[in-house]
């Protein structure tokens, strides 16, 4: 469904890093619409905004070195991901090339 009634479609998104900018995502039920339409395209524009993962990382205060570790250990942890899936891929190229 694309854009608000003036497009045909049942809500209007409004998504622009919402946690950031402060405006919040709002979905405009028609007549047309039911509520529960409504609700569900309202979680999941709460969900692609970022709102809800934001306000659970901000509950408790985190020390800048705390955030430094903790994305240190995310970004390795995803570099030996990508390391173990390339090294799966060459393996799985090589087993197939020795095929007849």
């Amino acid at each position: 469904m694309a854009g608000g009634p003036e497009h045909g479609g049942y809500y209007s998104k409004k998504i622009t890093s919402a946690a950031r900018t402060g405006i919040m995502p709002e979905v405009i039920i028609n007549s047309s619409a039911g509520f529960e339409h409504g609700l569900k395209q309202f979680n999941k524009l709460v969900q692609q905004s970022g709102i809800l993962k934001e306000a659970r990382q901000r509950q408790y205060f985190e020390p800048p070195s705390v955030v430094r570790k903790r994305k240190a250990a995310t970004k390795l942890r995803k570099s030996l991901k990508a390391a173990r899936l390339e090294a799966g891929r060459k393996l799985k190229y090589a087993v197939v090339k020795r095929k007849p």
